[in-house]
Order: C-alpha cells, then sequence, then structure tokens
C-alpha cells in the first residue's frame, strides 16, 4: 500500500500536457502573440509571419515544412528571440527569416534546444554596427544540410556561436557569414562549409577540437579573415579561394615569429601539397591547405585588424596576387539575400454591403468571411464556418478594412485607434475575422491602426461616432481610448469594452 501510494504521485507529476499552433494557410499577426500555444508547425505551403513582435519567448517544438515560411520581423523595437528548453526541437524544410534591420536597438537570438537541424534555408538578419546583436545557436544535437545565413548589415562586435561549447557540430551544408565574426567552441564535422562573406571573420577558438579535414572555409568577397589558435599539435583546415591580392588573411593568434637560430621561420608554402604552414614562436603552428599554384614571393606577414578580432601585430599572412584556382567550390552554397518583410501601412479600404435583420448573440449561422486588397476593394470568399460568439485575439494588427457576411447578420468588427493607440474589440454576436491582406497573407482579425476619422454608420438613423479606443483597455503605446456600443437606435459613445452588436440592419457605411 505504502509503495502503491508512493508510485502513483510520481507517476503524476511525470504527465505533461502538450498543445499545437498548425499553420496550414498564411497567417499573419502584428504585435503580439500567444506563445504560450506549445509547438508551432507550419504545413501545406502555408507561411507565418510575426510582424513587430518584439519579445519572442518560444516555448514549445518549431516545425517549418518545405515550401513554407516563417518570418519573424522587426521595423522599430529591439527583436528579443529566445528558445531556453533543453528538451524542444526546432527542425527546418522550408524558409526561416529573422529580419531586425531596421530595428533601433540591437537584437537577440538566443537558442538553446534539445535539436537543431536545418535542411531548408535560415536567415538571421541584424544591423549591425553600434547595435550589436547576441547570436547563439546551442543543441545537443546540432546538424545543418541546407543554408544557415547569418548577416550584418555592418560589422560590429557581436560574436556568433553555434553549438553547445566542448560539443559537436555537423555541417554538410553551408554556414554564411556576412560582416559577422564566428567563434568556433565545438568540432566541426561534415564535408560542409563555412563561408565568409565581405568582412566576416571566423575564430578557431579551441584547436584541441577537431575540425574535418574535408570541411572548407571559404574566403569570398570582400576583407573576410581567419585566425587560429596555434598548439604544438596542429590541425590541418581546408581553405578556398585564398589571395584577392592581398584582401583576404590568415592568422593565428600569435606573432609569426621566425628563430633564425633554430632555424624555425614564421610561416612557409610548400608548392608540392599546397600546406601553408604558419609558425608562432618557432614551436607551435596551425596548417592551411590552401592549394597548389601560389608564389611563394607573393606571401606578406602582416596584421589583422577586423572588428571583434584581438589584434595580432604580425600574426596574420596575405596574397599579394589573385587566388591560382579562384572560384567559389560546389559545396559552398551561394549565399542568400535577406529579404524585405512586409511594409506596414495606415492605409484601409472597405467593402460596403446590405444586410439582414439580426435575430439572436447566439447566432449559429454558417459564416463567410470576405476580403479586401489595398487597391480596389473586391469581395472574395474564403472560407465558410459556424461561430456563435468569439473575442478578437489580442495583438492582431492588419491593413485592411473587413466585412464580414452572414445570413442572418452582418459584423464590422473594427479596433479604431486615436494616438497610435491599437488594442482589439470584443464582439459578442461577432466571430473572428480571416482577412486576405495585401500581401496575400490570412490573419485573424481586421485591426488598422492610427485611425482618427470619424466614421458614419447607417442604422435606423444615421449618427456620426468618433471610434476611440474601449475604456479601461490599454492601447499599444499605453494609450486609453473610449468605448463605442451601437444601440437599436444608433451608435452612441459609452464605457463598453468592445462593440454591442444589437441593431436591425447596415444600410451602408462610409469612410
Amino acid at each position: 500500500m505504502l509503495l502503491s501510494n508512493l508510485v502513483i504521485p510520481l507517476l503524476a507529476t511525470s504527465a505533461t500536457v502538450s498543445a499545437t499552433f498548425d499553420v496550414t494557410s498564411s497567417l499573419t499577426k502584428y504585435a503580439a502573440f500567444d506563445f504560450g500555444v506549445g509547438d508551432i508547425s507550419i504545413q501545406k505551403s502555408a507561411s507565418f509571419s510575426l510582424i513587430n513582435t518584439f519579445d519572442c519567448a518560444f516555448q514549445g517544438d518549431i516545425n517549418i515544412e518545405k515550401d513554407c515560411e516563417f518570418l519573424i520581423a522587426s521595423t522599430a523595437k529591439a527583436l528579443k528571440l529566445t528558445f531556453n528548453n533543453i528538451f524542444h526541437k526546432i527542425e527546418n524544410k522550408g524558409k526561416w527569416i529573422v529580419h531586425t534591420l531596421e530595428s533601433a536597438a540591437a537584437s537577440t537570438c538566443n537558442i538553446i534546444v534539445k535539436s537543431f537541424v536545418n535542411t531548408g534555408e535560415i536567415i538571421l538578419a541584424f544591423k549591425g554596427h553600434v547595435l550589436a546583436p547576441i547570436i547563439n545557436i546551442a543543441a545537443s544535437h546540432w546538424v545543418n544540410h541546407g543554408c544557415l545565413h547569418l548577416f550584418q548589415e555592418i560589422k560590429s562586435i557581436s560574436v556568433a556561436i553555434l553549438g553547445v561549447v566542448g560539443g559537436t557540430i555537423e555541417n554538410h551544408g553551408t554556414i554564411c557569414l556576412t560582416n559577422q565574426l564566428c567563434k568556433q567552441v565545438t568540432k566541426i564535422i561534415g564535408s560542409g562549409c563555412i563561408a565568409l562573406e565581405k568582412s566576416s571573420s571566423f575564430f578557431i577558438s579551441n584547436s584541441f577540437l577537431s575540425i574535418d579535414a574535408q570541411h572548407t572555409f571559404y574566403l569570398g568577397e570582400g576583407n573576410p579573415t581567419i585566425q587560429a589558435q596555434a598548439v604544438s599539435l596542429p590541425q590541418t583546415f581546408k581553405v578556398a579561394n585564398f589571395g584577392a591580392n592581398g584582401s583576404h588573411k590568415i592568422g593565428l593568434n600569435l606573432p609569426l615569429l621566425s628563430i633564425t637560430i633554430a632555424g624555425k621561420k614564421g610561416w612557409s608554402y610548400d608548392t608540392k601539397t599546397g600546406i601553408l604552414t604558419l609558425t608562432a614562436n618557432g614551436f607551435i603552428s596551425q596548417k592551411f591547405d590552401i592549394g597548389l599554384g601560389y608564389d611563394p614571393s607573393k606571401f606578406e606577414v602582416c596584421t589583422d585588424n577586423s572588428v571583434g578580432i584581438v589584434s595580432v601585430i604580425k600574426g596574420s599572412i596575405k596574397y599579394n596576387g589573385p587566388c591560382p584556382h579562384a572560384g567559389r567550390p560546389s559545396v559552398c552554397q551561394i549565399c542568400p539575400g535577406v529579404p524585405t518583410p512586409p511594409v506596414i501601412t495606415s492605409s484601409a479600404t472597405a467593402i460596403t454591403s446590405t444586410q439582414s435583420k439580426t435575430t439572436s448573440s447566439s447566432s449559429t449561422s454558417s459564416i463567410a468571411t470576405t476580403s479586401t486588397t489595398s487597391s480596389k476593394p473586391k469581395p472574395t470568399t474564403v472560407s465558410t464556418s459556424s461561430i456563435a460568439s468569439t473575442t478578437t485575439p489580442d495583438g492582431s494588427y492588419s491593413t485592411s478594412f473587413v466585412t464580414v457576411t452572414a445570413e442572418t447578420t452582418k459584423v464590422v468588427t473594427i479596433t479604431s485607434c486615436s494616438n497610435n493607440a491599437c488594442h482589439p474589440t470584443t464582439a459578442p454576436t461577432g466571430l473572428t475575422v480571416v482577412t486576405l491582406t495585401t500581401s496575400d497573407v490570412k490573419t485573424v482579425v481586421t485591426t488598422y491602426c492610427p485611425l482618427t476619422q470619424t466614421v458614419t454608420l447607417g442604422v435606423t438613423g444615421t449618427k456620426t461616432v468618433d471610434l476611440g479606443c474601449p475604456t479601461g483597455y490599454f492601447g499599444y503605446n499605453g494609450y486609453i481610448g473610449k468605448g463605442v456600443s451601437i444601440g437599436h437606435g444608433g451608435a452612441a459613445a459609452s464605457a463598453s469594452a468592445g462593440f454591442q452588436i444589437g441593431f436591425d440592419i447596415f444600410k451602408n457605411h462610409h469612410f
């Protein structure tokens, strides 16, 4: 009896409840999203966009299927993207983009999960310069077969860390660095590629952790550099396209000193094997397989002054000539460009229609949604559903005005804001609206901000109402707005927390 009393509570404490947020058609969320939904799965060629959702604290697995897209973009504040659960997994077979080029502050991308697997395309784009981002992708199971692009518009002192310190990352694809410093803290296995573009640098900080001899470091356009820790038991690192008339640099974390008495030079190039050996203090070194065809007279010891790299006087070497076998190896994919995120505007268009009498606040009529674009408002049936009463989800913002048409009711779902204050509206007799925005993505509610115009609603009598924000609610910037209720005799300002729909008929409405 005592044993059973002990076992049952233990079993109970091990039980977990999981949920999944499935995205099977394109969806955009503005300003807020409930990350407590659990796992997120994007399927069936859908796209999911989170725009200006600044604190992205994911609490579940992420699964992006092939031909699907997940976009996270910040156009104002700093973006904080975090995964802090060693039991969760990230798997990308499609395209995942984090875009913060327009942020006014430094962003954070801190991913700590059990498994990180990429067979698609991931682009993490940051402003850089004085806004140095924090970039960390740590997983005990870290595999890349696709393309991972870490991009800074202007190089900063930001240091990207890939993998768990002392662990292993597996790279059979391409890791692109553009104006980014990356510090090696793991073993690297696989015959993939790390492509250094523009002012990027790769620092091999722990040479006791092996890097696969078939793994390639590619030096692209600009002035990328490689720096390695000098040790007594050197490795041989494979480097492609070294040269660029002195723009590329390869070095150690110590000066390349020659010891004449011992017959030790600071560097040597073997014309038969294509191996470049860099030596510090005459005894500790590293080797780089740069290939055949170089002219030893064109090598020159120099200093690497790259941003973020510890500057070592006379610690690097450059080649004052073009690479004798210039070109990008087939194993190194072309680094994908950074796409432009959806433009957020304050313009809106509307659909007008007539509708029959509302008979009940708990109507379960078949409801068809309609949508517009920002040009000519042309209704298009999207889907049908049977909904009794819903509340507009928190934090969804759209640039379209939507009219919902039903057999027995018509609901105009609006959240209007003054002074850039935005927040949702509760429609007790309404429904959750699905719209088709100008970027051809579906969103859950229609809201636009700012909107301070006077709206004329034709009910039993025509009255003009200033649509403010519901009293007691706080807008996006913390402003308090007004409440509006629409009764049988028209519209009037009130302290309501939303729209109370109880009217005979909407004849028309105008902006």
